[in-house]
């Protein structure tokens, strides 16, 4: 079962896009707490300050374009933090070109979502990647 108090991080450079996540995981049950980055470089500070602070991000949702650091970039220094090697990352784009996916996927993405999307989609998404990460069926 998918813990309903798990710690997301939510990139992206635009305020609505970070709004409209929060509130499909609110939801979908989430309580959080919730994180908010507009960069993949404010991101990664906020994943150190978690782990300096003894409570790590435990699940990543990401746009892949932004500025000051984009989403594969923060993916590629998520999977080198050793507290960050299984932590579910979903990419978020709006390009569904297949080199934009895989490239994401190689790296090391446990999903995408492609903008725009649905709760549903979201939901599934995150038990998807549960399952994937930790071998547990989501029951949410």
């Amino acid at each position: 079962m998918i813990p309903n108090n798990l710690s997301f991080l939510i990139v992206d450079d635009f305020d609505a896009v970070q709004h409209m996540v929060k509130t499909q995981l609110t939801s979908l049950g989430f309580k959080g707490p919730f994180h908010y980055a507009s960069s993949g470089k404010q991101a990664t500070q906020i994943i150190q300050e978690m782990i300096e602070m003894n409570k790590p991000i435990q699940f990543i949702i990401s746009d892949l374009v932004m500025p000051n650091g984009d989403g594969l970039d923060l993916l590629k220094k998520v999977r080198e933090i050793k507290e960050h090697k299984n932590t579910p990352f979903v990419m978020l784009t709006s390009q569904d070109d297949r080199d934009s996916v895989m490239k994401a996927l190689e790296a090391g993405a446990s999903n995408y979502l492609i903008k725009p999307w649905s709760q549903q989609s979201l939901s599934e998404k995150i038990a998807y990647c549960w399952e994937k990460h930790f071998g547990t069926k989501a029951t949410k």
